[in-house]
């Protein structure tokens, strides 16, 4: 791992990979599937961002 790249995403320095995943629909599902994998494999989630749409930002600002 690039220690610009950790330092960047505010990661420790134990990480030897990383993995970035991305979409614009499905947050729900893409978590639940993060989860199962978590859970079948050894590794963990370090992070989840969900940026706010402009259809949902109305929403989310009550």
């Amino acid at each position: 791992m690039d220690a610009a790249l950790l330092e960047a995403m505010k990661l420790e320095k134990r990480y030897r990979s990383i993995g970035i995943l991305g979409a614009r629909t499905g947050a729900g599902p893409h978590i639940m599937a993060a989860d199962e994998a978590v859970k079948a494999t050894n590794t963990e989630v370090v992070s989840i961002e969900l940026p706010a749409t402009p259809k949902a930002a109305p929403a989310m600002a009550r």
